[in-house]
């Protein structure tokens, strides 16, 4: 029969992950670091990040938008198969396999077609460099897929924290290569210069890394008893169903992958814009990619993580008919999601220059570049409540498996994002076009988080709507007070005349310090109740009061498990 999982044993595992995923951006932010030190951000730098996005853009378009999206509902559906779903995720895997090596092979040969479509921009030094960098990197793609799908039925199998460990070798591996090129090199040689041994040691040191990640998986999987061998009996075996959900799937993919397309040609172009009028910082397509990393990481601390543990129950309540376990396990996310959210972007708006000179301003990124950078992260803050709002829903709907609604909302984001983007482009100079496309990014995702609202309440007949907007404008009113806080302290500037560093490093302490303060004294005059019981958990993670789980913050649906 089936039992389920107590609440206080799903947050066990989300610490887990919490702690794997803290590590993993941790040792990817050291890695950034590393290379930003070693490849610069500028010419060099856009053909290396170039080749690099190159195997996720494929991969995301062609196999990676359904292995991640659809993939933990069906998995936790087959289980209900009297072998446990073994035969089913034999298959899936085999088809996985076969898919991601065709595909990876193919983008090797197309590399030159790649490049073009995603940076026309680049100069022909450029060009030739990316090329040659884009064909170590795409090798990638099989490794990302099947790690993609280990990962998937890890999760499914109660298995979370390995996952959410394995970047952790990417990054230590990517770090030692790229520190290595650092020692050896000294200095970034322009793109024409690159040797053939530097650029094999950057893209093969690269590629391992993903390999890395995704071997670190096997041992996990053989705990869990699932036997692995080629199936390719996949006519009438349940795969057609599978199919018509992925299509939708794809098709949320193809239009990220439309809109990433746009960010990148215009990015790039900015840069080289920049580039031609000597502004004195870069301004082009690494600024970007390195300013959405650092916007990622709050997100992916606290919404990622209770996500891992989350869909797997919300697959199972679903697949039972307990849509009153779904809407409870959504809203309550929303609810403690927001909590941490807020300060995160009130942070990143009012002190995000001083947060990037701070962390990124070393090397061979200068003080200017990194300033930009952080106004870029601001734009891209704005946008952090609705983004993780979105990602949430959209985990529900596949759980409902309903693909489509959030295909369809996407595509209408996405259409807002590159309108806004080409017209902020045509309007803002060169050094502040990137800082646009964040923009653009942000105001996406409210079109975004209102359309997966309206989507989802018409499943579960309502989102337990006031519970959320009560918490929510409470929040809002505490991160408001917050913002003004790190206004008034950015705007005295204590360190005013000394070095850019030092300088941001004051005002960034105490701007954030101000600002949590007033936030956390305005979350207790307001009651918010998820905050009390986020505070709690952070004092006491592993205690328990009066018999219950202290760490029971969030209503999560239960996992079901054969017993």
């Amino acid at each position: 029969m089936a039992r389920d999982s107590a609440p206080g044993g799903d947050w066990t595992q989300a610490r887990a992950v919490a702690l794997g995923t803290l590590l993993s951006r941790a040792t990817g932010f050291v890695r950034t670091l590393v290379v930003l030190a070693a490849v610069g951000a500028g010419l060099v730098a856009d053909s290396y990040q170039t080749a690099n996005v190159l195997p996720n853009a494929v991969y995301d378009l062609l196999v990676g938008g359904v292995l991640s999206s659809v993939v933990v509902p069906l998995l936790v559906t087959a289980r209900r198969q009297p072998d446990g779903g073994q035969a089913y995720t034999q298959r899936l895997l085999t088809l996985t396999v076969v898919a991601a090596v065709v595909v990876g092979v193919l983008a090797v040969l197309a590399a030159p077609l790649l490049i073009d479509v995603y940076a026309p921009g680049l100069s022909p030094a450029q060009r030739e460099l990316a090329i040659r960098w884009a064909r170590l990197c795409l090798p990638q793609i099989p490794f990302y897929a099947v790690g993609t799908f280990l990962g998937a039925v890890l999760t499914t199998r109660g298995r979370y924290a390995v996952p959410a460990w394995a970047p952790v070798l990417n990054n230590l591996v990517v770090t030692a290569v790229a520190g290595g090129f650092l020692a050896v090199v000294g200095t970034v040689p322009e793109p024409a210069a690159v040797s053939d041994g530097q650029l094999w040691w950057i893209g093969a040191g690269t590629t391992a890394g993903v390999v890395a990640q995704t071997v670190v998986l096997l041992p996990a999987l053989r705990r869990t008893g699932l036997g692995w061998r080629p199936r390719f009996d996949w006519l009438h075996t349940g795969l057609a169903a599978t199919a018509r959900m992925s299509a939708w799937a794809i098709g949320y993919v193809v239009v990220n992958q439309a809109g990433l397309l746009v960010v990148t040609v215009l990015a790039t172009a900015a840069g080289t814009r920049a580039q031609a009028q000597r502004l004195g910082h870069d301004a082009g397509y690494t600024v970007y990619v390195n300013a959405y990393q650092l916007f990622q990481l709050p997100y992916a601390l606290v919404s990622v993580s209770v996500l891992t543990v989350l869909l797997p129950g919300l697959s199972a309540a679903a697949a039972s008919g307990r849509l009153a376990a779904v809407r409870a396990g959504v809203s309550s996310t929303l609810r403690t999601t927001a909590v941490v959210l807020v300060p995160a972007a009130v942070g990143m708006v009012m002190l995000g220059p001083q947060l990037a000179v701070v962390l990124l301003a070393h090397g061979r990124l200068s003080p200017a570049s990194a300033d930009y950078l952080g106004l870029v992260l601001a734009a891209f803050g704005l946008g952090l409540v609705p983004f993780a709002t979105f990602q949430v829903q959209l985990r529900a709907l596949y759980a409902l498996h309903d693909a489509r609604s959030g295909t369809l909302v996407n595509a209408l984001a996405t259409t807002v994002q590159v309108l806004a983007d080409l017209a902020l482009v045509a309007v803002l100079p060169p050094g502040r076009q990137v800082a646009g496309l964040a923009l653009g990014f942000s105001s996406s995702y409210l079109v975004a988080a209102a359309g997966s609202t309206l989507a989802l309440r018409r499943h579960l007949g309502g989102l337990d709507g006031r519970r959320i907007l009560r918490t929510l404008l409470r929040v809002l009113a505490a991160g408001g007070l917050s913002a003004l806080a790190a206004a008034a302290v950015r705007a005295l500037d204590p360190a005013a005349g000394a070095d850019p560093w030092p300088r941001a490093l004051v005002t960034l302490v105490l701007g954030a310090a101000t600002s949590a303060g007033v936030f956390w004294l305005a979350c207790r005059q307001l009651r918010v109740e998820e905050f009390r019981s986020l505070t709690r958990l952070a004092l006491h993670p592993w205690g328990r009061s009066r018999g219950r789980p202290r760490t029971a913050a969030l209503d999560l649906p239960a996992t079901d498990r054969a017993s």
